[in-house]
């Protein structure tokens, strides 16, 4: 599974990359466009809080995960790959 987060999420990027999952961090030289053109050539799900760009991403089908804030960034990307790990609870 292989992930594409945009230049806001970049501590996201780093927790999955630290999870062991492929991904992608846009820095400030890549496009909007590029980015779409890149998660679609390589098939990566794209993340993003930017509500135009998710809507960009939906009409070119790409897998798009759009959480408006931090804490409900991890349970969005968690119901877009199907929860691979179990969450503890003490």
């Amino acid at each position: 599974m292989k992930f594409l987060c945009d230049q806001m999420l970049g501590t996201l990027a780093k927790w999955l990359r630290l999870f062991g999952f492929d991904t992608f961090y846009a820095n400030a030289e890549i496009s909007d466009n590029e980015l779409l053109d890149i998660a679609k050539k390589e098939d990566r799900i794209f993340i993003s809080r930017d509500k135009q760009l998710i809507m960009r991403g939906r009409k070119k089908n790409l897998q798009v995960v759009q959480s408006p804030c931090k804490l409900r960034q991890s349970s969005g990307v968690s119901y877009q790959t199907e929860r691979r790990y179990k969450t503890y609870a003490p």
